[in-house]
């Protein structure tokens, strides 16, 4: 056994819950999660089509996740194909390798981990006797061109409502070109040099069909404490600066029963039930779901609050359960700000969530911040340093002011996806008068490392076209940092530093079923200064994704 294999086995032997078949002998299909091993296996849409897998008798199932760097070296030194991680069966001997992949930087892991399995990067030069590649996730669902020419195919969307007939079709005809042909008709799927038109996204309708949770278990994961489970899915709230807010529409919450059940599954293996959703407090059962968690025994975490929905009652059952840090996300601090992004926590809304959270006995308090946004000027910073001020001098019994404050892409699929990026310089600035006002002068703020090395290459991977997918391999292999030496600087101001044209976005081949009219109009109220409010309960025919779904004003 070499030294890769006793790594796996080390940490397969830590592993508890839900273990795939490996005696299939029909179909052997690999998932994989391009980034390290912690990160792949705490993450719900890995977690959600491993369980689909895994419960699929047919098939031999297993995963690989981007080896750690002294695993890759040693690969690399031996000239050892990448392996997976039960059967240790080489990647490139699978019938299908599938990548889950939800952010936009490990487009380069998922390039180094077919480099690393002996699998040709180009799909042009891969014939029958290598896997099928496939590749799903949000990132490439709002824009597969920068990896197009890597992938024999994308599943656009919610991808576990066309999993088994993908197993179904693969289990009856082998022939790659065959399979590629019959998938490029499919809605929901896009095949390179096949699909003809544009791709409407997969969404499921009743998202208690398939649940979305921790079904296998690692202590070295994040949230190794946790049961993680999706209550929710969508978001209706129309933050113009949102992806997700877009192209998971409508919204579509799990039942009481069902997350009452899914926890009951967890508590099996954990003491803590994990809620996710784009706004956990949106909920409209979060009450009874957290009364039920607690009256189990268990302790409850979750992934993010809105300050309009949040309720004294909440903050209190999340106390209860264990919870010493609320997170709310202002985003902004002027007023001209929250207008243009469509998100009106104002002050004194923020301030009295706050001091709620603190009566209750929650003394850390979390905030997430944008930088370089639309329209965003330098008193519009000084008005979140100010703001960031009348809360740590408010409220004197804050044990820690946590500050995650992040630099802005514009996203493919929103309002704002055509307006240019902000110069790495200015934002640089930004960030830094930020940090200097606030960090020396209070010492129970704590700023969280920002991400700006990688902010140009970021924006180019989520808003350009086929035209970066060649400079790709050469960034995996030397390094992100010196992607500016492998790209013309004429490419980075044409994809990310010029204003697009709304009929000319590279990503116009993916329909989200949002009208791009409805872009337009709301950049429209962006530059007047005016609100949106958030999707009604039942529907409406605004955006065009309800009419589009056919449920009219029936959601």
């Amino acid at each position: 056994m070499n030294p890769v294999e006793r790594s796996f086995e080390k940490r397969r032997k830590k592993e508890e819950g839900l273990f795939a078949n490996i005696y299939g002998k029909r179909l052997s299909f690999l998932i994989s999660y391009p980034n390290y091993y912690n990160l792949g296996m705490a993450n719900l849409g890995f977690q959600s089509i491993y369980r689909i897998l895994a419960n699929d008798e047919r098939i031999l199932v297993d995963r690989a996740f981007l080896p750690y760097p002294q695993e890759e070296a040693y690969l690399r030194t031996t000239k050892t194909p990448l392996f997976s991680y039960t059967t240790y069966m080489p990647l490139r001997d699978f019938d299908i390798v599938a990548f889950s992949i939800s952010f936009e930087p490990d487009y380069l892991n998922f390039i180094k981990i077919l480099e690393l399995s002996g699998i040709p990067l180009y799909a042009k030069d891969r014939g029958d006797e290598y896997p099928i590649i496939l590749i799903g996730g949000i990132a490439p669902s709002a824009n597969p061109l920068p990896i197009e020419p890597f992938a024999d195919l994308f599943v656009i969307g919610e991808g576990e409502k066309v999993l088994k007939d993908l197993i179904d079709l693969l289990l009856k005809e082998r022939n790659k070109c065959e399979v590629l042909k019959v998938l490029s008709k499919w809605e929901g799927v896009y095949v390179p040099g096949y699909t003809e038109g544009k791709v409407r996204r997969l969404w499921i309708e009743d998202v208690n069909h398939y649940p979305s949770e921790t079904v296998l278990y690692s202590r070295e994961q994040e949230f190794p404490d946790m049961h993680l489970v999706e209550i929710g899915r969508g978001c209706g709230r129309g933050c113009r600066f949102c992806m997700a807010g877009y192209v998971y529409r409508p919204v579509r919450n799990r039942s009481f029963s069902v997350i009452r059940e899914s926890a009951k599954r967890g508590k099996r293996y954990r003491k803590k039930i994990g809620l996710v959703s784009p706004s956990v407090s949106d909920h409209p059962e979060i009450i009874e779901i957290l009364e039920e968690i607690l009256s189990e025994g268990m302790g409850v975490g979750i992934s993010s609050l809105r300050s309009d929905s949040v309720t004294r009652e909440l903050l209190y059952l999340l106390k209860e359960g264990g919870l010493n840090t609320i997170t709310l996300a202002p985003e902004v601090g002027s007023e001209k700000m929250r207008r243009i992004i469509n998100k009106n926590i104002y002050p004194e809304l923020l301030f009295e969530k706050i001091e709620e959270a603190l009566s209750v006995g929650i003394k850390s308090i979390k905030l997430y911040f944008l930088v370089g946004l639309p329209k965003e000027e330098d008193e519009d910073i000084e008005e979140m340093v100010s703001l960031i001020r009348r809360i740590i001098e408010g409220f004197k019994s804050i044990k820690e002011l946590i500050l995650s404050i992040n630099p802005f892409i514009p996203k493919p699929h929103t309002p704002f996806e055509v307006f240019p990026q902000e110069r790495e310089e200015i934002v640089e600035k930004r960030l830094s008068y930020i940090e200097k006002s606030l960090k020396k002068r209070y010492n129970k703020i704590k700023i969280l490392p920002r991400e700006i090395k990688y902010y140009i290459l970021q924006g180019l991977l989520s808003r350009g076209g086929k035209e970066i997918s060649e400079f790709l391999p050469e960034i995996a292999r030397n390094g992100p940092r010196r992607f500016k030496r492998v790209v013309p600087e004429e490419i980075s101001e044409r994809a990310i530093f010029s204003l697009l044209d709304p009929d000319d976005l590279p990503w116009k081949i993916i329909d989200t079923m949002v009208y791009s009219e409805y872009f337009e109009k709301e950049r429209t109220l962006m530059e007047k200064g005016r609100f949106t409010p958030p999707c009604p309960p039942k529907g409406c025919t605004l955006c065009g994704v309800c009419r589009n779904i056919n449920i009219g004003g029936n959601r």
